[in-house]
């Protein structure tokens, strides 16, 4: 029983939290069939979170997805150029995202389906220059016009 409090009471802790990164929208461009979906996030001063694909070690990487329709393939998936940082204490630097950090996915579109809605998830772990933190995922979602 007291083990079931003290993880309540951390899932709550957790949630009070909040998240360290904020969706500021997005914008849509079309060349033919192909889409260009660029995604803004800001992430919160004094906070960054680690880059997707540069193979750290002991970090949760950023992982972006995007549940699209049927007649949408995702090409490739842009993510923002990282800066590299030295975390207090340690020798090793990480490569990570700060401040505004805009994800573009390149879709391919097989039909005109009109204004649709596409959720998204960004996980992510944010730090401080001292600490890091349970990694969050965040939701999100964009209405894009397939027309």
């Amino acid at each position: 029983m007291k083990n079931l409090i003290l993880w309540v009471s951390l899932l709550f802790s957790l949630e009070a939290a909040g998240q360290w990164v904020q969706f500021c929208g997005s914008e849509l461009s079309r060349i033919g069939d192909t889409l260009v979906l660029t995604l803004q996030f800001d992430i919160t001063d004094g906070f960054h979170i680690q880059a997707a694909g540069m193979g750290e070690e002991n970090v949760m990487e950023t992982e972006l997805h995007l549940e699209l329709p049927n007649s949408v393939r995702l090409e490739e998936l842009e993510f923002p150029e990282p800066h590299r940082i030295l975390l207090q204490g340690s020798t090793d630097s990480l490569q990570v995202y700060s401040g505004k950090a805009i994800f573009k996915a390149i879709l391919i579109s097989s039909q005109q389906e009109g204004v649709k809605l596409i959720p998204g998830q960004l996980f992510y772990q944010a730090c401080d220059e001292k600490k890091c933190f349970y990694p969050r995922t965040l939701e999100f979602g964009v209405k894009v016009d397939l027309r």
